[in-house]
């Protein structure tokens, strides 16, 4: 899976360099942004009114991840914005710390989180850009426990969908060298589906040209989500490595 995101990375990176270059500053309608986000998952994960508590680095997910994608596309129109991201995770067989009376628990977690949201241009200036943002965050999580007391083993499985509504901030602005930084931060759920639901990120990146720019940040998911013997409340942070295409 490591040499999966190398490929899915260097693959954007050839793409965006071949595509020739306009003027300088150029502004571009569309990206589209393949990334890896270097991710530990932290919380209670729960099926069937059984729960285990996780504490899991990015290293221990990765040695149990069978699957991973990760992208995000961002469209523009005058002071309007589109943007999506998504997210796909398929972890097997992380360890945590269940309740009395078991003693050991196996976790396994299969999750679809996608988000599409709308933004409003509500400050420009030179090089600057913040927006107001509002849509939804759906997810679609599937938990297995495999629970365990001397000779004595019980697996269950739960799957839930929901829909959180979210709003938030994005900001983005120029620095030299053709630096620039970005943030972006929502809350939802309010009790809609999830009890909060919540991110926050924070980067900076470079413009290699008018087509190709690069990021390195930080980000935190958060969810806090318990019905009918589900539970999903959780966080995961770590850092994000993207290259995005402009078009």
């Amino acid at each position: 899976m490591r040499s999966g995101y190398v490929v899915v990375l260097l693959g954007a990176l050839i793409i965006g360099w071949s595509i020739p270059a306009d003027a300088q500053n150029t502004p571009f309608k569309y990206q589209f942004t393949p990334y890896v986000w270097l991710s530990g998952l932290k919380g209670d994960v729960g099926a069937r009114n059984q729960t285990a508590n996780v504490n899991a680095s990015f290293n221990d997910l990765l040695d149990h991840l069978d699957f991973g994608l990760m992208g995000a596309f961002e469209g523009r129109l005058g002071q309007w914005r589109i943007l999506t991201d998504t997210l796909y995770l398929d972890v097997s067989g992380e360890k945590g710390t269940p309740r009395p009376p078991f003693i050991d628990a196996s976790v396994a977690t299969k999750a679809f989180i996608f988000d599409q949201e709308a933004g409003y241009q509500i400050l420009k200036r030179e090089g600057t850009d913040l927006d107001v943002t509002g849509g939804i965050r759906f997810w679609h999580l599937k938990n297995g426990l495999q629970l365990a007391r001397g000779a004595e083993s019980l697996g269950i499985e739960h799957t839930r969908g929901w829909v959180d509504p979210v709003v938030g901030l994005r900001f983005s602005s120029d620095l030299p060298k053709r630096l620039f930084v970005t943030a972006k931060a929502d809350i939802g759920g309010f009790d809609a589906a999830a009890h909060i639901d919540w991110q926050a990120y924070g980067g900076i990146g470079l413009k290699f040209n008018d087509r190709l720019v690069g990021s390195i940040g930080y980000r935190n998911l958060s969810v806090d989500y318990m019905k009918d013997g589900f539970t999903f409340d959780a966080g995961m942070r770590g850092l994000v490595l993207d290259l995005g295409l402009r078009f």
